[in-house]
Formats: structure tokens, C-alpha cells, sequence
């Protein structure tokens, strides 16, 4: 169960983290 959350959490982050770099490079 702990493992399950880890990996979304991991995953969440890194689509988070793909939509702030887009939005930078949109916005630059």
C-alpha cells in the first residue's frame, strides 16, 4: 500500500513538474 502511494506520488511530481517547465517555456 505504501509503495502504491509512493508511486503516484513520485508520478504526480513529475507530471507537475513537465507542466511548470511548459508553462515557463511558453511564458519566456
Amino acid at each position: 500500500m505504501v509503495k502504491l502511494f509512493y508511486f503516484q506520488s513520485i508520478s504526480f511530481l513529475k507530471s507537475e513538474s513537465k507542466k511548470k517547465s511548459t508553462e515557463s517555456v511558453s511564458a519566456d
